[in-house]
């Protein structure tokens, strides 16, 4: 059996923005909160995802129809940052891509990580 738990929202006073748009939000609050925390890049910002393909010397991502080799410079986006220019690596024992940003900051892109040539 399922439990609905309803929120005054007057009770979550001082708890901060997050709890009222929850508390207050009805249906779809977690929607409008994950996209102010989590925004997509703009529709027309040219994203694109990495597609891995089996060559004949093996696996290879390509950006754009055009195949990346390690060392490139592409851009990911980052939510919080938008946009960032980054080194592409690929680890090819675990099989993931990275996108390296600095000397000590690399961030694993996924089949859903929006990216572009700069």
């Amino acid at each position: 059996m399922s439990e609905v738990v309803c929120m005054d929202p007057s009770a979550i006073e001082g708890i901060g923005d997050v709890a009222k748009i929850i508390g207050g939000g009805g249906v779809g609050a977690i929607d409008r909160l994950r996209e102010s925390i989590d925004p997509a890049p703009p529709q027309d910002s040219g994203q694109h995802f990495l597609e891995l393909r089996l060559e004949q010397s093996g696996k290879r991502h390509y950006l754009q129809a055009r195949p990346l080799k390690c060392g490139d410079l592409i851009e990911v986006w980052i939510q919080a940052a938008g946009w960032e220019l980054a080194r592409y690596e690929y680890a090819f024992g675990d099989g993931e891509a990275w996108a390296i940003l600095s000397e000590d900051k690399a961030i694993a892109i996924q089949d859903d990580t929006p990216c572009r040539w700069p």
